[in-house]
């Protein structure tokens, strides 16, 4: 689409200080509002009916999960949800919303305490999230390329909750920048937006760092072009990059050494995620998803399935080559959460339960507790660039990085109940 019809857009989807008045959803999708109980005392005393038959996580038929739904198919007293927990409360102890960063590292930990939220009701999280974009807005930031996208996300859901203008200006600064930002032939997001203007190359990131918040706020708002948008940006991706394998490469049209038939398993681990994120997005609406979009989660599910290391439940850093690398806590958590979200949404079916089980008891596995009873989460790769395999193979591997302990707080979130 044009830049200026996509900047159209954004000033009928984002005039005004309260959601967008966009027609009727095709079902009712409910509010992103987590600021109350979700309404679990008035029905059926908090607790959930049985399952429909269009999904499981609906909970009437023919109405989409509002918060009391999808606070009531997870579960707020889970093992899983008091470590997540209790994760999320040692962060928040440790550094001050202030000192986090303007990108993604950090952003997809916020993410996570906002999803968190939903279920645990703990308003300090969202505090959290508010007071680290609200730093960021004072002292100015900037969005130009992929990984300064995804405060977006925490940003959609503080402004359906509070309704405060400053978090819709930065979703407003995030459709701008899709707009312009620089393309591939394929007409995929170029990863390095001004750093890489003149030989733009799609990295994997970009599913979940771009594609995802937009598709979010084309939920939100009603919108479907922006929800089209991200679905068109994961199915050019899918054409350019996935194998017959099918995972997909870290990169296309990109200029430096890549070792053929070597797949990264978290950037395969952010595209489990953004596929089924976008999927469940249709589901709810009641729309058909386009049909390159769930032949390619199909492919790349199935390819998950198959590569988990069946001793522990985890996945190799470079995913297909088992024993020759290292076994990795956060695409683990990423292809557990991608894996859930799709069962509970109708698009994999129950068999897939044991794989997120097992995966879930391989992140855990790799939680330990310092002498103040506080955990650690282990087993985290670093920050990993477009390279070779001996490149993968050698990314060190810390604890507690940020993204990391997202990751695991997502799926720890979203396994709850399962």
């Amino acid at each position: 689409m044009r830049t200026a019809a996509l900047l159209s857009l954004i000033l009928v989807a984002c005039d005004g200080a309260t959601p967008v008045d966009a027609g009727e959803p095709a079902v009712d999708a409910g509010s992103f509002d987590a600021g109350t109980d979700g309404g679990l005392a008035a029905r059926d005393g908090g607790v959930a009916p049985d399952p429909t038959e269009a999904f499981p996580d609906q909970c009437e038929p023919g109405v989409a999960p509002d918060e009391a739904c999808f606070r009531m198919r997870r579960d707020p007293s889970s093992p899983e949800i008091e470590l997540a927990s209790a994760i999320a409360d040692r962060w928040m102890a440790e550094h001050p919303a202030d000192t986090l960063a303007w990108d993604w590292v950090d952003a997809i930990l916020v993410y996570a305490f906002m999803e968190l939220s939903r279920v645990n009701g703990d308003a300090a999280l969202r505090d959290y999230a508010a007071a680290w974009l609200d730093a960021h807005i004072a002292a100015g930031y900037e969005i130009a390329w992929s990984d300064h996208c995804p405060p977006m996300l925490s940003a959609t859901a503080l402004y359906a909750e509070r309704g405060e203008h400053r978090y819709l200006e930065i979703v407003e600064d995030v459709l701008g920048y899709y707009t312009v930002a620089p393309r591939t032939d394929a007409g995929g997001i170029g990863h390095l937006g001004r750093f890489g203007r003149v030989n733009p190359t799609q990295w994997l990131d970009s599913l979940m760092m771009v594609a995802v918040p937009i598709a979010r706020w084309g939920e939100l708002s009603n919108d479907p072009t922006w929800i089209a948008e991200g679905a068109s940006q994961a199915e050019i991706f899918a054409d350019t990059m996935q194998d017959d394998s099918g995972w997909l490469v870290h990169a296309y049209a990109y200029e430096g050494e890549q070792t053929p038939d070597t797949f990264w398993a978290r950037g395969n681990g952010w595209v489990v995620l953004a596929m089924h994120e976008i999927l469940r997005i249709y589901r709810v609406r009641g729309e058909a998803p386009p049909a390159g979009l769930v032949a390619a989660a199909d492919r790349l599910s199935a390819a998950v399935v198959a590569a988990q290391d069946p001793a522990t439940g985890l996945f190799w850093t470079v995913v297909n080559r088992p024993g020759d690398t290292y076994l990795e806590t956060s695409a683990t958590a990423l292809f557990a959460y991608g894996l859930a979200r799709g069962m509970r949404y109708g698009w994999r079916d129950a068999s897939t339960r044991d794989v997120v089980r097992a995966a879930m008891d391989g992140v855990i596995a790799n939680v330990r507790y310092d002498m103040d009873g506080q955990p650690i989460v282990g087993g985290i790769s670093g920050p990993t660039t477009v390279g070779t395999y001996d490149y993968y193979a050698n990314v060190p591997v810390e604890d507690d990085l940020p993204y990391g302990l997202g990751a695991v707080i997502l799926a720890l979130t979203e396994v709850s109940g399962l």
